[in-house]
């Protein structure tokens, strides 16, 4: 009898939540394993100074739960401090160039981290308690003491090339924030050790970090022994982040919004800031215009990348929730919007300047469903690789620089604002007939959504099982007529969607879907995307 499946790009953090489903725990204590050991064994991308957002389905209740962890703005941020040094929005994903960077590396950078109180407050309300906390973090201490494999998936990120090693407006370079602090220069150009495949990662300082979470609970990152380094540091760093900041953060738990999409299909997402509305939207708007049947045809990446532009335009001001705004997605999707947007769609005029996407790039996923029907579905992030360049010597994990997506102008929607809480992330479950179908998430910026979008067309319109919809090739589109499109994908088509106007990027950056689906026979199917390390537990 399978007791659950575990989904995520690395293999490491799978059999760590494997781990804790063979102790007896549900979908959400294999998660925070899984979770917390993503955080040992892939560094550069998440872990315990980052953000988070988790769904998880209470099959007691028969409702779905978002857990929002995101990051904050620390309380004593001065308003307009980097205002005069604006330079350009990097990109369309909205990240803010200014001069010196400090918005993007060193202690300026950081904002308030949601993700351990994130796992506390899934542990304490969604977890049956048959695993003790302390159990939970196992594998991940296990992996931070005697080392973890760095498969050709992670070995990757230590891997420096020249792309790492160059700067460019909003993305310092690796090599760069390794100026910030000392122990992050040691952990991402070490003189003794190598990042090379094969090699072991061994993290005794977080090792340390892992027990005392292990021993006195996710309270003491916020309130206790942890805090008190975290708050020193800062001090010393020139930081805003205090003590108030952290004693005060709190996980905001809702119901999350049930949004039809078509059919007897409903998309479980979670409020304001969130690209699941984005999603949703994307989703209506492709099964009511009519797929092509001819799948990835050029008439069908011409028709999803116009939805994915008129999306991303039209819900471009949904990555920054500011203090007392309203958190509901209801507004973005209305039919009257859906009807407003489908036309421009059909007119082929869906296009896209400037937009800001508001997504982030340092980030992994871990979808789990255990026997009893329970799931979750969590991503989380430390913003860019490496994030700030802030690596504490005595707590051995990366500080988020995630500041940096937000405007340094006062006066606009997304601008740096003391409790502004950023968005960009995307789990999501898809529910037919009230009861839940697939859940999945991925990690990978905008695309993260775009990636979800065409996952999730591939089972609904191509009857595509969900493996081979996760591995399919894929394009991402938000602004102008750019086509990003994985390059087996432009050999084929790409002379006919550059004839029909577009240009196109050839890529191989796309998101790394995780996702597990229930098919006939009460089944439980799971579809990791081959662009990650697929790690897969079924227990």
């Amino acid at each position: 009898m399978t007791h659950g499946v575990v989904v995520s790009p690395e293999r490491a953090a799978a059999r760590a939540g494997a781990f804790a489903l063979k102790q007896g725990g549900n979908a959400v204590d294999a998660a925070i394993a899984a979770a917390f050991a993503q955080g040992v064994v892939n560094p550069l991308l998440c872990g315990l100074g980052g953000t988070s957002e988790m769904l998880v389905y209470s099959a007691k209740e028969r409702k779905l739960y978002d857990i929002e962890g995101k990051v904050e703005v620390p309380g004593r941020f001065p308003e307009g401090l980097f205002a005069d040094r604006v330079l350009a929005q990097s990109e369309t994903i909205g990240r803010y160039a200014i001069e010196g960077e400090d918005n993007q590396i060193g202690y300026p950078s950081v904002m308030i981290p949601g993700f351990v109180r994130t796992l506390g407050t899934a542990f304490d309300r969604f977890s049956d308690h048959s695993v003790p906390w302390s159990q939970l973090l196992l594998p991940a201490m296990q992996c931070a003491k005697e080392g973890s494999l760095l498969t050709p998936y992670l070995s990757g990120f230590f891997g420096a090339g020249p792309g790492d090693l160059q700067d460019r407006p909003g993305y310092p370079s690796l090599r760069t924030k390794a100026t910030t602090s000392k122990a992050g220069k040691e952990f991402l150009f070490p003189t003794s050790e190598s990042r090379a495949v094969g090699s072991y990662l061994v993290q005794p300082e977080l090792f340390r970090t892992l027990r005392t979470l292990s021993l006195e609970g996710a309270d003491a990152f916020y309130t206790g022994s942890i805090a008190e380094h975290i708050v020193g540091e800062f001090e010393q760093g020139n930081g805003f982040l205090d003590a108030d900041d952290l004693q005060d953060y709190v996980c905001h738990v809702t119901e999350a919004a049930l949004v039809p999409i078509g059919g007897s299909h409903h998309l479980g997402i979670g409020p304001l800031p969130s690209g699941g509305a984005q999603l949703a939207q994307m989703l209506r708007l492709a099964l009511a215009a009519g797929l092509p049947d001819q799948h990835n045809s050029s008439d069908h990446v011409n028709l999803i990348a116009r939805i994915m532009r008129a999306v991303f335009y039209d819900q471009q001001n949904l990555k920054v929730l500011q203090p007392g705004e309203d958190s509901s997605v209801g507004p973005y999707l209305t039919e009257e919007r859906t009807q407003r947007l489908l036309a421009s769609v059909r007119e082929r005029n869906a296009q896209c300047p400037g937009a800001a996407a508001g997504t982030v790039d340092g980030t992994t996923h871990v979808t789990t469903w255990d026997e009893h029907g329970n799931i979750v579905s969590l991503t989380h992030s430390i913003g860019s690789q490496a994030g700030s360049g802030i690596m504490s010597p005595e707590l051995g994990f990366f500080y988020n620089n995630f500041l940096g997506h937000l405007n340094p102008v006062p006066g606009h929607q997304d601008s740096i604002t003391p409790g502004a809480r950023l968005g960009g992330l995307c789990p999501s479950v898809l529910f037919e007939e009230g009861s839940p179908t697939i859940a999945l998430g991925a990690p990978g910026g905008s695309r993260i959504i775009t990636s979800q979008f065409q996952t999730l067309l591939n089972v609904l319109m191509f009857g595509m099982d969900l493996q081979a919809a996760a591995g399919q090739s894929r394009c991402h589109s938000e602004e102008d007529s750019l086509i990003h499109i994985e390059a087996d994908l432009a050999e084929e088509i790409g002379e006919e969607l550059e004839e029909a106007g577009n240009t196109l990027n050839r890529s191989s950056y796309m998101a790394r879907v995780e996702a597990i689906a229930l098919v006939d026979g009460g089944r439980l199917q799971p579809g990791t995307d081959p662009r990650g390390g697929m790690g897969v537990a079924i227990v």
